[in-house]
């Protein structure tokens, strides 16, 4: 299980939108094993006044008061840090969302089909959303997904491969598999588990940044240099 938690809001002045929306995103989170807290608000001004930071911010451009504009340069100011979300029944107000740095943007008469890949990129571009325990020393560790380079399999276990230290856990390498971002981790052979984001090269074997070099089975070639080439495409180093 991930202890991480993150603190979502929504802010939406239709309470049908709000409900559906929230269950969606406590479906998916659940999905990851990732921990959620969402606070619902019904109008920009709401939000403003709330005392939390939020992690992720779901946020309907079109509102009466404050809209989600308004509403998105206001937090802006002194946070960067926030992912922020827009919703829209309409695609024009979406070339002014990047103005405020906005993550994604949802239409709502489709959101269902979009929400998945949204959830994956934001986890993706900030791995601090996403931790696990492992042992190094016989002292438990929390490490966060995005600093894992491979995971190995080991009699009773797997090996957690990071750049300054090897950790260890009870988890299978199937269990790994579950759990971990499914765009950005790959089972690269049996024995092993690669994130694509540490990939330098492909050849007769995977080369990492780190110099380390993993096998892979042959049939799986064409599947690994295809995630990683997704990856690459979305702005991957």
């Amino acid at each position: 299980m991930n202890d991480a938690q993150l603190n979502i809001a929504v802010c939406d002045d239709e309470a049908y939108m709000r409900e559906m929306l929230c269950k969606e995103l406590e479906r998916q989170f659940a999905k990851r094993k990732i921990n959620i807290h969402i606070t619902e608000y019904d109008a920009g001004e709401g939000l403003l006044e709330a005392d939390s930071l939020f992690d992720i911010i779901f946020l309907d451009i079109e509102m009466p008061g404050f809209d989600g504009m308004q509403t998105a340069r206001k937090i802006r100011e002194g946070n960067s840090y926030t992912k922020i979300v827009f919703l829209t029944s309409h695609i024009e107000p979406v070339r002014t969302a990047y103005q405020v740095g906005a993550h994604r943007y949802l239409i709502k008469d489709s959101y269902l089909d979009e929400i998945e890949e949204c959830i994956d990129s934001i986890i993706e571009a900030d791995g601090q959303f996403v931790s696990y325990s492992v042992v190094h020393e016989g002292i438990p560790v929390e490490i966060k997904e995005k600093d894992i380079l491979y995971i190995s399999s080991r009699h009773n276990g797997t090996e957690v491969w990071l750049d300054n230290f090897v950790g260890l856990s009870d988890k299978s390498l199937g269990e790994w598999e579950k759990i971990l971002s499914s765009s950005l981790f790959a089972r690269v052979h049996k024995g092993y588990i690669v994130n694509v984001s540490h990939i330098d090269f492909i050849d007769e074997k995977i080369v990492l940044y780190s110099g380390e070099k993993i096998a892979f089975s042959r049939r799986k070639k064409s599947e690994i240099k295809e995630k990683y080439t997704k990856y690459m495409c979305k702005g991957g180093r």
